[in-house]
């Protein structure tokens, strides 16, 4: 916690100083495809620095070959169900996640969960 609570003896009041700052890193608790062109996350951020997430960021690229791509979400919530969508069929990607309040981001990829990878479903074969 980034609560500091000090108190005086003699019935003085107790004050209380939180301490507030960019939220901490999150976690990608899971990541699943049910389809082919898209992966399912959940995202949980537990320490917001004292103040309200409002943005999560999910960056993702095809492992180890290509460059991250950013998609942003706007939530209050510190536990996220995001869907990444517009991916190529039986494809390994790599994904990762953060969040920022009114604070912004934590600095650097110090602000990112663990690298998570995961495969794409096997999509359906086209018409004839």
């Amino acid at each position: 916690s980034n609560t500091i609570k000090a108190g005086a003896r003699s019935g003085q009041a107790t004050v209380e100083i939180r301490i507030e700052g960019p939220p901490q890193k999150c976690n990608v608790l899971s990541a699943k495809s049910y389809d082919a062109s898209e992966l399912n996350l959940t995202i949980n951020c537990p320490e917001d620095g004292n103040s309200t997430i409002t943005v999560y960021k999910v960056e993702y690229r095809i492992a180890g070959i290509s460059d991250w791509t950013s998609q942003q979400t706007f939530n209050a919530s510190n536990l996220q169900h995001y869907t990444v969508i517009g991916l190529k069929a039986y494809t390994r990607y790599e994904l990762r996640a953060t969040a920022a309040n009114k604070y912004g981001y934590e600095i650097g990829d110090v602000a990112f969960s663990a690298v998570v990878t995961v495969t794409t479903a096997q999509g359906f074969p086209g018409p004839p």
